[in-house]
């Protein structure tokens, strides 16, 4: 790439996994060259190879969530937004802060 990113957001650990060996293969080093986090923090994440920095949220709440907001579109209303926290779990995949050359 002529203009690479600095750091990736996966859509979970096992994206994020993927990611890792794709950025290897392509010789770049994370967290050096590229941040690699994930969207959830599975428990094998802490032992990958550089451990992931994980983003968590309560997945119970969301789903009870989601369901009330379906049922609430299902019956013609509206569903409303709803915000959870979130947990960031910093890990050695997470380098540090850079500017795009781009």
């Amino acid at each position: 790439m002529a203009d690479p990113p600095t750091a990736m957001l996966a859509s979970d650990a096992t994206v994020a996994l993927n990611v890792l060996i794709a950025l290897r293969a392509r010789g770049l080093r994370v967290p050096q060259d590229i941040s690699v986090i994930a969207f959830d923090d599975s428990p094998w994440a802490r032992i990958s190879d550089p451990p992931l920095t994980g983003i968590t949220h309560p997945i119970y709440d969301v789903g009870v969530a989601t369901a009330k907001a379906a049922l609430r579109l299902i019956e013609g209303l509206a569903a409303p937004s709803q915000e959870f926290d979130a947990v960031l779990t910093i890990r050695e995949s997470h380098g540090e802060v850079r500017a795009s050359t781009g």
